[in-house]
């Protein structure tokens, strides 16, 4: 692991996702909403983001979003890169990486371009990724195990 990786897994408590250049989200500052924090609202960043709280609202990330285990978001997320620890009730579009962590709970539908999903992950909803120019949509209803 890199120095960078390992001190944003120090900061964030969770390995970034390794997928090709991962060094820009490793080194770049950390935002992070604590848990017992709750916001009813939208909230944009343009650094890395960790919600560990609560937030009702649409969350947009320039870089990576971490749901920590605990965080819970409802509402739309928007990232380049995202991990899931925690539970999102609403849709997610990543424009790269979506990471689903064990024990990580989605309701709604999903938009990425590449997909990890960990054993232990809980997916209600429906995923769609580009396959070239088209796109191939999938209804998931299951528990990973």
């Amino acid at each position: 692991m890199s120095d960078a990786a390992a001190k944003f897994k120090e900061q964030v408590g969770i390995q970034p996702f390794v997928l090709g250049a991962n060094e820009e989200r490793a080194s770049s500052p950390v935002t992070t909403i604590a848990a017992g924090t709750e916001i009813f609202g939208d909230v944009r960043s343009e650094n890395n983001l960790v919600i560990a709280g609560l937030v009702n609202g649409t969350v947009t990330g320039s870089l990576s979003v971490t749901i920590a285990a605990g965080g819970l978001l409802k509402g739309f997320l928007k990232a380049k890169h995202a991990t899931i620890a925690g539970a999102v009730v609403g849709d997610i579009a990543v424009e790269e990486t979506l990471s689903l962590m064990a024990g990580s709970r989605i309701e709604g539908d999903l938009e990425t371009y590449q997909l990890a999903v960990e054993p232990g992950a809980v997916i209600t909803g429906r995923c769609t990724m580009p396959i070239n120019a088209g796109a191939i949509a999938v209804d998931i209803k299951t528990e990973c195990v």
